[in-house]
């Protein structure tokens, strides 16, 4: 049997607490039209503090059975939440010699401004520049660097994601006041969600090293497909945007700076509320809580609506069926047919998309997979989605084709269409039901007995499933 976690805190104030009691702030005007929308702790709209407070204690107060974690983990693990509304969790573990943070920030590109797309990719790489704290550029990149760890981050659709990897966590004493390393580096990370400088000599750099990443997988066959993509569907949704931005869809102008851009875009955005920190050390697990709550308690918490994205469908109303040709740059074949569906990230606890690719990658003889190799026309079947809206995903049925199936990419669309039909019609709900058990139980069977996470992973996995799954599950595997 796995090893179940009891442990959480609710630190959330009485309801009687004045809001001029609360750090609430408003934030300054932001070119964006619009803020993101959060999932499962977004059941109410918050306009005041104390729906504030209702909504995020009824998400904590959801999420108070044990955690269930691999049988050789025995780490202990506590969750709560800051007087700001920030969620946190912390692992601890004793002798370990390395520790990690990780903090998610529910804000991605589908908040950037129309006319400064990639703005949040921006945001994320100016806010690692420095505080007004730490004002020395790169104290938190230098500092992890000399000690052999790593700083990095991500922006998707709805969410960034900051990471913090330290070794030796608990030395330095003699350097840093007294304090040993995870602590100092906790106030150092803190210090550039509390007052960030955005510091206009080196936004120019990071808007050039935004470029970079962006030039770095310009001719990615997966990537030239998506851009395709993104251009036929609804241009009113927001997938249809340029997320990860370059230096022309980020570049200064007559009335446009932006240093000005990302400064608001932060200010309008990054609330404490819309964050969850996991920090992970060789500390007690009071040491560690400690820790979080004198470093991560003054981050802001704003005042400020959520919009739905998922007002535009994917695909516009009455659009036909579309066949776009993309050149490939490196002789790959691939045919994929685009879907659009329900939010997966809705079904997470039954694993729809994990069922689709199980049925669809059968080999077995008169499956779909099986007839299409005979014909000498595939190499392989894969399932992605992309664009989760919190209502709508797309799903594409991925193929790789052989030169032969290139040639006869009529037939094999015409073909999987019939499968699909057929499916459709004759699949059981049993046939669903122990293909779904039957991934479920490998996939965790391996995860259970493989051992426990870095401190990183499980840094990075506590925050990123935090919107997904039940607190009891939120370091197991996908399925």
């Amino acid at each position: 049997m796995p090893r179940v976690v009891y442990s959480t805190s609710n630190q959330v104030r009485s309801s009687n607490q004045t809001s001029s009691q609360m750090p609430i702030r408003t934030g300054r005007n932001s070119t964006s039209s619009s803020s993101r929308p959060t999932h499962a702790r977004d059941m109410a709209r918050p306009t005041n503090s104390n729906v504030i407070r209702n909504a995020v204690a009824l998400n904590i107060a959801k999420s108070t059975k044990g955690l269930i974690v691999p049988l050789d983990d025995i780490r202990d693990f506590k969750t709560g939440l800051l007087p700001n509304y920030m969620k946190y969790t912390v692992v601890s573990e004793p002798g370990t010699d390395e520790a990690a943070i990780a903090l998610r920030v529910n804000v991605g590109s589908y908040s950037d401004p129309k006319d400064w797309q990639g703005t949040a990719h921006a945001t994320e790489h100016d806010v690692f520049i420095s505080s007004a704290k730490y004002a020395e550029v790169d104290t938190l990149t230098n500092l992890t660097g000399r000690w052999g760890g790593a700083t990095n981050a991500y922006t998707s659709d709805m969410e960034t994601v900051y990471e913090v990897e330290i070794l030796d966590p608990s030395e330095g004493r003699e350097l840093y006041n007294g304090r040993p390393k995870l602590q100092h580096t906790l106030d150092v990370f803190s210090s550039l969600f509390i007052a960030p400088t955005f510091d206009p000599r080196y936004v120019d750099k990071e808007r050039n090293a935004v470029h970079d990443e962006y030039a770095l997988k310009e001719l990615d066959p997966y990537r030239r497909c998506r851009a395709v993509l993104f251009q036929v569907i609804n241009q009113n949704h927001p997938s249809a945007h340029f997320g990860s931005g370059n230096k022309h869809s980020l570049a200064d102008g007559p009335g446009r700076d932006l240093r000005t851009v990302v400064s608001n875009f932060f200010d309008q955005h990054y609330s404490a509320a819309e964050m969850h920190i996991s920090v992970v050390g060789p500390q007690p697990v009071p040491t560690l809580e400690r820790w979080v709550q004198e470093t991560m308690s003054q981050v802001q918490l704003l005042e400020r609506e959520h919009p739905d994205y998922a007002t535009e469908p994917l695909f516009p109303v009455g659009m036909k069926s579309q066949f776009v040709q993309v050149r490939s740059e490196d002789n790959s074949r691939h045919l994929t047919l685009w879907f659009q569906t329900k939010d997966f990230n809705t079904y997470k606890q039954t694993s729809p998309e994990w069922i689709i690719q199980s049925v669809l990658q059968d080999k077995r003889q008169g499956s779909l997979y099986s007839m299409m190799a005979d014909k000498n026309w595939i190499k392989n079947i894969r399932v992605q989605s992309e664009s989760n809206d919190g209502k709508r995903s797309l799903l594409g049925i991925n193929l790789e084709l052989r030169k032969e199936g290139f040639r006869q990419y009529k037939n094999v669309t015409k073909t999987v269409f019939a499968y699909l039909d057929f499916m459709s019609k004759n699949l059981s709900t049993s046939y669903v039901a122990d293909k779904y058990r039957e991934g479920r139980e490998q996939n965790q069977d391996h995860w259970l007995t493989g051992g426990k996470l870095s401190a990183l992973d499980t840094a990075v996995k506590l925050v990123e499933n935090a919107t997904r799954y039940n607190y009891s599950d939120l370091l197991i595997e996908d399925t």
